[in-house]
């Protein structure tokens, strides 16, 4: 039993971390694009341009 409980806990603990590091990354993303939405749209317009 007191081993099925740990084994379950620990399944817990990395699912969570999996979960808290996606929540992480997404708002990162959106954190990163906000800064750099100009000059990615200045980029874009430049290849375009070349």
């Amino acid at each position: 039993m007191e081993a099925s409980k740990i084994r379950n806990s620990r399944t817990l603990y990395i699912f969570s971390n999996i979960f808290l590091i996606k929540i992480l990354d997404r708002t990162i993303e959106r954190m990163y694009y906000k800064l750099h939405k100009e000059c990615t749209f200045e980029n874009k317009v430049k290849v375009r341009l070349i």
